[in-house]
């Protein structure tokens, strides 16, 4: 699906560059790709109210990390439901689900 999708484009990426997926690095990928995205479509010129009004109005805006819904969850853009805890299998040079949704983690 779509999280996959940005996932494995944040890894390939990652890749290109001689990196592995760390958690240091996705921690910021996703607000960085936020970032890009609020300065495409306001440009580089916009005010801090202007970029604040275009994030907060976010529903449904997908990164690694999940489906973000800035108009549901404000400031933060997912709420407890969203959790689920990411393992990198080495093997599959994937990221797979530790966790159900909401972080309980699976039997």
């Amino acid at each position: 699906g779509p999280i996959h999708d940005a996932q494995m484009t944040y890894v390939s990426a990652l890749k290109k560059n001689g990196m592995l997926p760390e958690a240091p690095y996705v921690t910021i990928w996703d607000p960085a790709l936020l970032a890009v995205d609020v300065m495409r479509a306001l440009g580089t010129d916009a005010d801090a109210a202007k970029v604040r009004a275009y994030v907060a109005g976010l529903h449904g805006w997908v990164a690694t990390q999940g489906v973000f819904d800035f108009t549901g969850f404000p400031q933060h853009g997912v709420g407890v439901n969203s959790v689920l805890i990411m393992r990198w299998d080495k093997r599959t040079q994937e990221f797979v689900p530790a966790s159900k949704r909401g972080g309980a983690l699976h039997n």
